[in-house]
């Protein structure tokens, strides 16, 4: 009994051997050649259509998700009575850089993200950028000189989204945008807000808390003998 169990611990041990070697094979082939999976383009046609069962994206973006709506109950091919022009799905219109918050806007003629060119640029053109990605508005906005070779985007003309204003060209002012949609994070001057000089005894029961000469925090008078204060005002 123990010679058998020998021999089948033995077997597997050399299938294992065996498997092994030959993931390890193939892992070093495939590093040898070069084969690399790569995600496969999006391409759309001008003003494509969503869900009218015909597919304008070559990865058919714009008929994703229809289910059993009224483009694929027609069938492809078939167009409906009125085409409702919406943006393609894929792929995403618009990001920022890591570095400084470059503004990039997909080109779908150049197939390739672009930094946008300060020319012609204006606060108009930031705060349809922000409120096309969600936010209320544009906190601020920045032209950083780069050097970019090749083409850019450039303000063309003021349309619905920030990817139909601009166009390919060259970047005659050097300058890129750079655009940033909320405040969150970002160091405010001054540590009150809205707030406004006053007289000294005006508010009798606000009190200094100082450690020597110098103001650590504010505190309330609340007794004859009590200031109520922030707990991290003191060093434990």
């Amino acid at each position: 009994m123990s010679q058998r169990r020998l021999a089948l611990i033995f077997c597997v041990s050399i299938l294992i051997v065996l498997l092994t070697a030959l993931i390890l094979l193939f892992l070093f082939w495939r590093s040898q050649t070069g084969i690399v999976y790569k995600e496969p383009a999006e391409s759309c046609k001008d003003s494509p259509v969503r869900c009218d069962g015909v597919a304008d994206c070559s990865q058919r973006s714009d008929e994703l998700g229809c289910g059993k709506g009224r483009g694929a109950a027609r069938g492809r091919g078939t167009p409906l009575p009125a085409r409702v022009p919406t943006r393609p799905l894929l792929p995403p219109a618009v990001r920022f850089g890591s570095d400084q918050s470059v503004l990039h806007v997909y080109s779908s003629t150049e197939s390739q993200w672009l930094p946008v060119c300060s020319s012609a640029w204006d606060d108009s053109f930031s705060r349809k950028t922000c409120q096309q990605l969600g936010f209320q508005n544009a906190s601020q906005t920045e032209y950083i000189p780069l050097h970019v070779p090749g083409k850019s985007l450039s303000v063309t003309e003021a349309r619905d989204t920030i990817q139909q204003s601009l166009n390919s060209s060259q970047c005659p002012t050097g300058k890129y945008v750079s655009l940033r949609c909320t405040s969150c994070g970002q160091r405010i001057s001054g540590r009150i807000v809205g707030g406004k000089e006053t007289s000294a005894s005006k508010w009798p029961w606000q009190v200094s808390v100082q450690y020597g000469p110098v103001h650590v925090c504010g505190g309330t008078i609340i007794d004859a003998q009590w200031v109520l204060t922030a707990a991290h005002c003191f060093f434990m």
